[in-house]
């Protein structure tokens, strides 16, 4: 799977974050669901946030679980679709992984995992003309209608009425 990882997706002209690049090409796509859009990139800078800070000893048990959490997510959301799955890698049970994704991350662990996939998804929108079909599956997402429902959850309107929108402008 070639997802694009956060690290990489920073381009000459464009805000030095994920975050900052997101708002700048989606901002005025978003116009009807503003909230929405305004939340997923809350949640652009929190992700970030914690991928790029350096992994070090002084951070509590939690901050350090949180920020393997996210690396893991960042590496494998496209194949391991289960909570459960990394828990296990970070050797924590599934409640206390549930607890530290809430008190650092602010959401649950399937939260930031569908998150990565919608944001995966958002940028192969932008970058390809692949069907929206074929974004959902190399995203990990067999069920297009489920694809669907879960983008529009986290920005406010379907895969497809956001291409209609970057196609008319």
């Amino acid at each position: 799977m070639n997802h694009i990882p956060v690290s990489s997706i920073l381009y000459p002209g464009f805000p030095p974050t994920l975050a900052g690049h997101l708002a700048e090409i989606f901002q005025d796509k978003f116009q009807q669901h503003p909230v929405k859009f305004k939340a997923f990139i809350n949640s652009c800078k929190l992700y970030t946030a914690f991928f790029d800070k350096g992994l070090s000893r002084q951070l509590k048990a939690s901050k350090r679980h949180a920020h393997h959490f996210i690396h893991l997510v960042e590496q494998y959301f496209d194949k391991e679709h289960s909570p459960a799955y990394y828990a296990t890698a970070i050797h924590v049970g599934n409640p206390t992984l549930r607890k530290i994704c809430q008190k650092e991350l602010q959401h649950p662990p399937l939260y930031w995992i569908n998150f990565r996939k919608i944001w995966q998804a958002l940028i192969l929108l932008k970058k390809t003309v692949q069907p929206i079909k074929s974004i959902a599956f190399e995203v990990g997402i067999h069920d297009v209608s489920y694809f669907s429902r879960l983008f529009k959850n986290y920005l406010g309107m379907t895969p497809s009425a956001l291409r209609r929108i970057m196609l008319s402008q």
